[in-house]
C-alpha cells in the first residue's frame, strides 16, 4: 500500500478519518496521504486550500507518511472520488463523511469488493472511528 485519500469535509467526522489515516501508516516510509476535498463554487477554492493546509500540517505532526491536498470544483462527489483514487493509483479510502448518502456507502463496497481495493468502515454510534 502506497497511496491513502482521505476525503474531508471539515467535519469533525472526517478530521477523525485523516488522524485514524496517519496513525494507520505510521512507522511505514514510502507512503503517501492525500487530504481530498470537493467544493461547489470557484470562490471557495482559496479557503479550502488554506484548511487544508491546515490540517495536513497538524497531521505532519505526529505523521510519517508524505501528505498532500488535492481540492477541485465538482457536483459529483462520488464519480469524481472514483476517477481520482484511480488516477493516482489509491490502495485505500479512509472516509468518514457525514454528508454522504447510504446509498453512496452502499455504492463503494461494491465497487471495491473485488480485493484490489478497500474501504475502512469501522464506526460506533457517535461517528468516530
Amino acid at each position: 500500500m502506497n497511496t491513502v485519500i482521505v476525503p474531508v469535509d471539515f467535519s469533525d467526522i472526517s478530521y477523525n478519518a485523516g488522524r485514524y489515516a496517519a496513525k494507520l501508516l505510521q512507522g511505514y516510509e514510502g507512503m503517501e496521504i492525500i487530504l481530498y476535498n470537493m467544493y461547489e463554487a470557484d470562490a471557495e477554492h482559496e479557503m479550502i486550500m488554506e484548511h487544508l493546509e491546515n490540517f495536513k500540517n497538524e497531521l505532519l505532526a505526529t505523521a510519517t507518511s508524505n501528505i498532500t491536498v488535492y481540492a477541485e470544483r465538482g457536483d459529483e462527489f462520488v464519480a469524481e472520488l472514483e476517477k481520482f483514487a484511480r488516477h493516482r493509483g489509491a490502495d485505500l479510502v479512509v472516509m468518514g463523511i457525514r454528508q454522504i448518502f447510504y446509498r453512496t456507502k452502499i455504492y463503494w463496497k461494491q465497487r471495491f469488493k473485488n480485493g484490489r481495493k478497500q474501504v475502512l468502515s469501522r464506526t460506533d454510534r457517535s461517528g468516530r472511528l
